[in-house]
């Protein structure tokens, strides 16, 4: 059973300010659809967990930090960011 993913109004303006800033931004498009399909299908399993009902999830170039309501079926996405990796 599929679970429906919410990103919190906050989480969809700082995605919607990392979209309009990045130099590739058909790679956060992509990382977007994998964070949603990854919540959506087995939020339990993805990413790791934090502190108290907090998990977070890595999907480059995204992190996002997201709270699993499993009685509703429901993910929230709370926090969004971009982050590299060294070379």
């Amino acid at each position: 059973m599929n679970h429906t993913v919410i990103w919190l109004a906050s989480a969809e303006q700082e995605l919607a300010a990392l979209w309009v800033d990045a130099v590739n931004r058909e790679a956060i498009t992509r990382a977007t659809h994998q964070i949603d399909e990854l919540l959506g299908k087995n939020p339990e399993r993805a990413g790791e967990s934090r502190f108290e009902d907090s998990r977070i999830l890595l999907a480059k170039p995204l992190g996002v930090t997201f709270e699993v309501s499993e009685p509703d079926r429901l993910v929230r996405v709370h926090h969004v960011w971009r982050y590299r990796t060294r070379s």
